[in-house]
């Protein structure tokens, strides 16, 4: 009875202020859908579809040392799904999935550094895998050192620079929290730039993807890049012509729930191309397609990408990748990357054996 009371008395303070955006939406001839029982599922959905990317993301990070997994880079996999979880974040309250009252109404804590910063940083870390594959295969460097570094770093110092700069210019001139609609919304000249500069990132993603289209690769790297490429064209484009069409789309039902609904889906997405396949032949098939996925690099060539040698009569080949376990920066520099695993091709009988040796 008790909770009854207090449900009908927390209705009888909202319903005023429902009311009211109501009437200056209308004013405005704008349509306003109050926050209801479909917002929540989306945020329920949302967690539990990114909840279902977690579990494979701490599943790779248990069998990090399965070598098609560990090929993976599971720490750059893993801040890929950060940046796309508290983008999520970011979003159940710059789309309006919850009332715009308390905490929630700090616009540029959510809009700015939640939808904005992290969205920029899952994008990024995208970006960071296909240079990384561009300067290994294609330049034919180490996945280390300053040339691999400095553009890292002169990215998200940019980043963070254009996201202070933006904390600290008036609200009026960045994103601004509108009491009578009770909604934040970005401000013209701002909204553009944080779209150009998402774009510019995404660019530079897609530049590096176009230079490693030719790579001949046992990781599928390319195609998961292409993958990951055409999911973020599709939603840069609906986020730029819903930004600029209805830029009150958070009062809309139908609006918001797409936008964000888009947007969960990406970060998962993206985040299972790069990680899911090895995961689920780790854990149905493990030992057949490690054979097979070695027995590939094998049929690659000798690439001085695997950094290969050759022996008479039979020929071993030693390959090395991105080693997580001791560092990025023993990439091309130490075959422990392989869990230990030495693969030894017996050329006179096309027999594959392997066997166990720890390199220290």
């Amino acid at each position: 009875m008790t909770n009854l009371v207090e449900a009908a008395a927390q209705l009888s303070k909202r319903t005023p202020s429902v009311e009211s955006a109501v009437q200056a939406a209308a004013k405005a001839g704008l349509e306003f859908d109050p926050v209801g029982s479909m917002d929540k599922a989306t945020i329920i959905i949302g967690a539990c579809f990114y909840g279902f990317t977690f579990l494979v993301l701490l599943y790779a990070f248990i069998n990090r040392n399965y070598a098609p997994i560990r090929a993976k880079n599971v720490k750059l996999t893993a801040m890929v799904y950060t940046g796309a979880v508290l983008w999520f974040v970011g979003d159940i309250a710059t789309n309006g999935h919850v009332e715009m009252v308390g905490v929630w109404s700090k616009c540029k804590v959510w809009c700015l550094w939640f939808r904005v910063f992290f969205a920029y940083t899952f994008s990024a870390a995208v970006g960071i895998r296909a240079y990384g594959l561009y300067r290994v295969f294609v330049l034919h460097r180490p996945y280390r050192g300053v040339g691999f570094y400095a553009p890292i770093i002169g990215l998200f110092t940019g980043l963070l620079i254009f996201c202070i700069t933006s904390q600290l210019i008036p609200d009026e001139k960045t994103v601004m929290y509108v009491e009578e609609l009770e909604m934040c919304t970005y401000v013209w000249g701002f909204r553009g730039a944080c779209l150009g500069l998402l774009w510019l990132i995404w660019l530079f993603v897609f530049y590096f993807v176009f230079k490693i289209r030719n790579i001949h690769s046992s990781f599928n790297e390319r195609w998961e890049s292409i993958i990951c490429c055409t999911l973020a064209l599709g939603i840069d484009l609906f986020t730029t012509l819903m930004h600029t069409i209805n830029p009150h789309y958070p009062l809309t039902l139908r609006y918001r729930v797409a936008n964000t609904f888009f947007d969960f889906c990406m970060g998962n997405m993206v985040t299972l191309v790069m990680i899911i396949y090895p995961v689920v032949q780790c854990m149905f098939n493990r030992d057949e397609y490690k054979r097979k996925w070695l027995a590939k690099l094998q049929a690659d060539g000798l690439r001085k990408e695997y950094k290969v040698s050759s022996g008479n009569p039979t020929t071993s080949r030693n390959y090395s990748v991105m080693n997580e376990e001791e560092g990025d920066s023993t990439f091309q520099k130490n075959t422990a990357f392989w869990g230990g695993q030495s693969m030894v091709i017996d050329d006179s009988n096309a027999n594959y054996n392997f066997e166990s040796r720890r390199v220290l």
